[in-house]
């Protein structure tokens, strides 16, 4: 497109040019230009690039190489290389990119052996011997950016208080024991008489009761316990009847 000059004024301090386009615009051209700076490229044009990329990736595009971004948060980068725009003016383009966060959920249950969980979105088979497991779910949180949720499965065995014991008596339930207690690490078990009196308590490892109290047979009556299993942050409470003949 060609230009001439059709008409200079002045206006206060300040000098300006009307240019009319030999063109196929039939009317006066708005343009102005400064006559006291005539060269467009005087600064560089600021170019401002926006991107939004999720944690762990990289951003490779127009011209850009950056290396994976483990961190979320807002950057800025300029443009290594330099460029021009469409006129031939130097340009600077600076990227602002934002790096969205992955949501990482971690859930931890217990569930007992030959029993399934289901909860949470997982499912998870019944297990037929105890252990711990890790199960992991990712999905997209709607920005995206995948998202994950990992379930820490402890399954375990339910332990089995013995409901009487015959001490004294020659037989096989001399002792109140409880069953399963062997997988159990950090035990904590209580015994109490009728009146809330405590009788036993032992730390650690389990040994089965023989029914005595410092020394002296305690009576035939019913007793109750509390066992607290620290491993699996649960306890079991009830009663049992010990028995003399």
């Amino acid at each position: 497109m060609k230009f001439r000059l059709l008409l200079l004024f002045v206006v206060g301090l300040t000098s300006y040019v009307m240019v009319k386009g030999q063109s196929e615009i039939p009317y006066w051209s708005p343009a102005r230009a400064y006559i006291s700076n005539c060269d467009p490229c005087s600064s560089p044009v600021n170019v401002p690039l926006y991107a939004t990329i999720c944690q762990g990736e990289s951003y490779n595009e127009y011209g850009f190489s950056l290396p994976l971004h483990d961190v979320p948060g807002s950057y800025t980068y300029s443009h290594p290389q330099k460029l021009t725009d469409v006129n031939g003016c130097d340009s600077v383009v600076t990227l602002y990119l934002t790096v969205r966060p992955l949501e990482e959920e971690i859930l931890t249950a217990r569930v007992p052996v030959n029993k399934a969980y289901d909860d949470n979105g997982f499912f998870v088979p019944a297990q037929s011997e105890p252990g711990f497991f890790i199960f992991e779910n990712q999905y997209n949180d709607g920005s995206a950016c995948k998202s994950s949720t990992t379930l820490h499965l402890t399954v375990y065995v339910e332990i089995i208080p013995d409901e009487y014991f015959t001490p004294e008596q020659g037989g096989q339930n001399n002792f109140w024991d409880i069953k399963n207690i062997e997988y159990f690490e950090v035990v904590t078990v209580d015994i109490y008489d009728r009146f809330g009196k405590l009788l036993l308590r032992q730390s650690g490892s389990f040994t089965p009761w023989d029914g005595n109290y410092l020394g002296n047979p305690c009576p035939s009556t019913d007793y109750w316990y509390v066992v607290t299993l620290k491993e699996i942050d649960k306890q079991y409470m009830g009663h049992f009847t010990l028995l003399r003949r």
